[in-house]
């Protein structure tokens, strides 16, 4: 298994970091993908702040939240390779 933490680009506005850290997840995903070396791996995105993992938590990184909505698409197209996975603070 292999873990790949996820956040926001602090220096940056929203929309921009969401672009860049979705254009960062990407680019890793489609590598480690074509990687013959991780076939039998699992990729895990760990994020913060991207859903509400407990009733009550805030969502407050929309870049993460970003990231965590494509994972699990992508989870549920593609069951096996790739997991999304949420921690509290």
């Amino acid at each position: 298994m292999v873990t790949f933490a996820v956040g926001s680009f602090e220096d940056s506005g929203v929309v921009e970091s969401t672009h860049a850290v979705v254009a960062r997840v990407l680019g890793l995903l489609q590598g480690w993908l074509a990687d013959e070396r991780f076939e039998a791996s699992r990729l895990v995105f760990v994020t913060r702040g991207a859903v509400e993992a407990r009733e009550g938590d805030v969502v407050a990184d929309l870049a993460a939240a970003a990231v965590w909505g494509s994972g699990a698409v992508g989870a549920v197209g593609e069951p096996g390779p790739v997991r999304a996975g949420r921690c509290r603070r």
